[in-house]
């Protein structure tokens, strides 16, 4: 049975998320729960994942478009996540 890891330091005190195809918005979920001041934003292309997405994060936080064709407003201390394969890859500026 594989155990979940623990949520790494870095990631604390991050305020701000922004998940790169975010889909319907599981991941956003899950951080939403540890995190429960977390502003979060979702880019997904797919309009019936976006349809879903909306239920998950405020529908004025989706990107209803390409990752390519997004302007990030970054913020200090944003953090984004994509998951490729089942692995999380987070990246903190």
């Amino acid at each position: 049975m594989n155990q979940a890891e623990p949520v790494p330091r870095s990631v604390y005190g991050v305020k701000t998320c922004i998940e790169f195809g975010a889909n319907i918005g599981m991941n956003l979920k899950a951080l939403k729960l540890l995190f429960p001041k977390q502003e979060q934003y979702g880019i997904e292309i797919n309009s019936d994942a976006v349809n879903e997405l909306v239920k998950n994060i405020p529908s004025n936080n989706v990107f209803h478009s390409s990752i390519l064709d997004f302007p990030p407003p970054y913020k200090q201390n944003d953090m984004g996540f994509g998951v490729d394969k089942g692995c999380v890859d987070t990246y903190q500026s």
